[in-house]
C-alpha cells in the first residue's frame, strides 16, 4: 500500500528485519524518514542546528524503542510522535533557560530560517530578497503559534500529512484534528495580516 508517506508494508519488513537483528534496516528507515523529520522539527523550532540535534535524538530514541514496537500504529505516525514529543521537551527547556538567564540574546544575522520554496537562480534578486523576506515573516508566524496549532500546522500543511495519521500522531479524534487545524490557520491569517 503506497500513499503520502511512502510504502508502509516496507516499512513493516524493515521494522521486523530489525527486531530478528539486521541493524542496516533500520537505516533504511533513517534515510527514508530523516528529511522529513528534520523538516518538520526545524519548522517547530525555527534553529537548524537545534533541528539537526533533535532529528539526531528522534532517531536515537526510535532505535532505542523499536524493539519494543507494536505495530498498533504505522512506523511513521510512531516515528512523527517521538519527534514532536522531543520537540515539545526541547520547547519547555528553552523557555525554563530563558526564564533563568535573561541574558539569552542573538546576533543579528545570525538567525537561519528554512526557505519554503525554492528560489530560481534566474530570480531577480529584490525579488529574491522579498521572497525571503515573506519567506521568514511566514517562518516567525509559524514559531509564535502556541502548541498543538504549530505542530498541526506543520504536519497538515507544509509536510501534507493526512489527517487520519495526523490524529494517530497526536493521539486525538479527527474531529479534533480539522477544528485545530482551522483555528490554527486563522490564527497564523491574524498573525500575517500583523507582520505583513
Amino acid at each position: 500500500m503506497t500513499g503520502a508517506n511512502g510504502n508502509k508494508d516496507e516499512d513493516y519488513k524493515w521494522v521486523q528485519e530489525f527486531k530478528q537483528g539486521n541493524e542496516e534496516a533500520f537505516n533504511q528507515l533513517v534515510i527514508k524518514y530523516q528529511d522529513r523529520i528534520f523538516n518538520t522539527i526545524s519548522r517547530l523550532t525555527n534553529d537548524l542546528e537545534m533541528a539537526k540535534d533533535l532529528t539526531q535524538e528522534t532517531f536515537i530514541n526510535a532505535y532505542r524503542g523499536l524493539a519494543n514496537f507494536r505495530e498498533t500504529a504505522t512506523f511513521f505516525t510512531w516515528l512523527f510522535r517521538i519527534s514532536l514529543n522531543i520537540a515539545k521537551s526541547s520547547h519547555r527547556q528553552q523557555a525554563r533557560r530563558k526564564k533563568t538567564f535573561s541574558l539569552y540574546q542573538s546576533t543579528p544575522g545570525e538567525e537561519e530560517t528554512i526557505s519554503l520554496e525554492p528560489l530560481s537562480r534566474e530570480d531577480d534578486p529584490a525579488i529574491s530578497l522579498e521572497k525571503k523576506e515573506q519567506e521568514k515573516i511566514v517562518q516567525e508566524a509559524i514559531a509564535s503559534l502556541e502548541e498543538p496549532f504549530k505542530s498541526i500546522l506543520v504536519l497538515r500543511d507544509i509536510e501534507q500529512v493526512s489527517y487520519e495519521d495526523i490524529s494517530s500522531i497526536l493521539d486525538c479524534p479527527i474531529g479534533t484534528v480539522r477544528s485545530r487545524i482551522h483555528r490554527a490557520r486563522l490564527m497564523m491569517k491574524e498573525k500575517l495580516i500583523k507582520l505583513l
